[in-house]
């Protein structure tokens, strides 16, 4: 087939949630057809991953999306009765190299990866499949009933929460499918739309990539992976390194606390300065961190779709020790404690550094149940077969 991939951020590395995803899709579908790219680029650091993407797709076109116009454009949509996240992703050069695109070739599907681009893709008579991933307007709901009654962000986030929700239910509507990445993402798009066709592709994780590396001793650390300049993750190591881990020290002396990803903002950083806690910033491979830690933790009050960082850390054979929120969207996972308070956090914690033999049972236990039940090429082919059936669809007609 001829395939057009619309993807709100590069798809390179697969180093954060959505770009793992992302990438996988793209790496299935490129090995299977001729794949057209058109994506954004919002991280500098990216620009040297520009050649391998390329290198993936028969043609990619990667447009540039520097902050400063971007926050303009959201605030303006804002102001007209639009949603932000649309107008940040969707510059004017994303628009032209879309209809250059569907004007020059015939393609069979498009698939949009995020709500940003779906009205975009659905304008131009081609059968679309969206990738929600997650219900984006949930997340926006949520992150404003975190926040304090007079604060005015509660405002803005429920806004745009309310604005995304309208723009998923008319899309959802119109196009041949729509995918979300776990069950409770089904059920929250379905309380508030009707989608034409609702599919769940659950995520999968590479186990040749991450897997126990034998030769690597297991230490007293406690890990947490993830992008640090997503707010639902810098909210998690804030919450934890404040209300857990003074606990955790207090009873296991030697114990260390890693928060390993990219762009910490100034409190992040500043946790560097507590007793036996390490910021790293970006890094190449997030694996050295996981396979030397006794247990991983992802202590999310917000969480939406399923958490790759809970399924790595179980692919290299590391338990994991979690909030109820980072465990909804993995069901029947093994290899995992649940936690919802500080106290339970520390308690779990500290169980698993003192007791080897039981993290080792445990850390076994995940690295079987992903291998069972979570490899990429077996939750991909689902994707490839709506792509098909769509492009069956506009061959009838």
């Amino acid at each position: 087939m001829k395939l057009l991939f619309l993807c709100h951020r590069i798809p390179y590395p697969p180093d954060k949630g959505d770009k793992i995803r992302s990438y996988h899709e793209l790496r299935w579908l490129a090995a299977r057809h001729d794949v057209d790219l058109i994506t954004t680029l919002d991280d500098p650091a990216d620009r040297r991953h520009v050649a391998t993407v390329s290198a993936m797709v028969r043609r990619a076109t990667i447009v540039e999306l520097p902050r400063v116009p971007a926050a303009l454009r959201a605030m303006a949509s804002i102001a007209v009765g639009r949603s932000a996240t649309e107008a940040w992703f969707t510059p004017a050069s994303f628009r032209a190299a879309f209809r250059e695109a569907i004007a020059t070739t015939r393609y069979d599907a498009v698939l949009v990866f995020s709500s940003a681009h779906a009205r975009l893709a659905l304008s131009c008579g081609v059968p679309a499949v969206l990738d929600f991933v997650d219900v984006d307007s949930s997340k926006w709901t949520a992150y404003a009933r975190s926040q304090a009654p007079w604060s005015p962000r509660r405002w803005i986030y429920a806004i745009e929460g309310a604005r995304m929700a309208a723009l998923e239910a008319r899309t959802s509507a119109s196009a041949y499918a729509t995918v979300v990445c776990a069950q409770r993402e089904v059920e929250a798009l379905r309380a508030f739309a009707t989608p034409r066709r609702l599919e769940l592709v659950p995520n999968g994780t590479d186990t040749e990539v991450f897997r126990p590396d034998p030769a690597v001793a297991r230490e007293p650390l406690v890990v947490f992976s993830g992008a640090m300049d997503y707010r639902a993750n810098a909210d998690a190591v804030l919450w934890f390194a404040t209300e857990a881990w003074p606990r955790i020290r207090e009873r296991v002396p030697q114990a260390r606390f890693s928060i390993v990803g990219s762009n910490p903002g100034p409190a992040v950083r500043a946790l560097a300065e507590r007793d036996g806690i390490e910021v790293t910033g970006r890094v190449e491979r997030v694996q050295p961190w996981l396979q030397r830690a006794r247990v991983a933790v992802a202590p999310l009050q917000v969480a939406r779709g399923i958490q790759n960082k809970v399924l790595e850390a179980l692919a290299c054979g590391t338990p994991v020790v979690a909030t109820p929120a980072a465990l909804e969207g993995i069901p029947g996972s093994r290899g995992t404690v649940a936690a919802a308070t500080p106290e339970e956090l520390a308690d779990a914690v500290v169980k698993l550094l003192a007791t080897p033999p039981l993290a080792d049972r445990l850390g076994a236990d995940g690295r079987a149940f992903v291998l069972e039940a979570s490899t990429w090429d077996s939750r991909l082919s689902r994707l490839d077969e709506l792509l098909r059936e769509a492009a069956s669809s506009r061959a009838a007609r």
